[in-house]
């Protein structure tokens, strides 16, 4: 009898141990992504990705004027390459996408010493 009372007991334990553990996933899985976590990720990110990211992805204001306006300027080179003076355009009005293709121009390169000029990233990296 003893043996049977010891079986349940550590079959409860074990029961909570793992309700306790299920608790705490399904909190951590419906808490919303940290900053930290987020720019984990990928070099790519930034602080800016996290905030369209917390907003579900629905540019406003300032935000979706500038995003119209970067698309427009890239759209009628979509299955062009691009020439400097877009990307110079893109580089002055848009840093942040600007950084975007200098972050890739990095990765295909060996060349980090120093920000390469506007005709090296083109010829390397600027294809849509």
């Amino acid at each position: 009898m003893m043996l049977v009372r010891e079986m349940a007991v550590i079959t409860w334990k074990k029961l909570r141990l793992e309700r306790v553990e299920h608790d705490y996933c399904a909190r951590q899985l419906a808490a919303q992504i940290t900053v930290e976590e987020f720019l984990s990720i990928n070099t790519l990110f930034t602080d800016m990705t996290h905030r369209f990211w917390v907003d579900n992805g629905v540019p406003s204001g300032k935000g979706a004027e500038n995003l119209a306006r970067l698309v427009g300027l890239i759209e009628p080179h979509r299955n062009l390459n691009m020439g400097a003076e877009q990307l110079g355009l893109i580089k002055k009005d848009f840093p942040f996408a600007y950084d975007s293709v200098l972050a890739d121009y990095y990765r295909h390169t060996s060349l980090a010493h120093s920000e390469p000029s506007l005709e090296e990233i083109v010829t390397t990296v600027i294809f849509f």
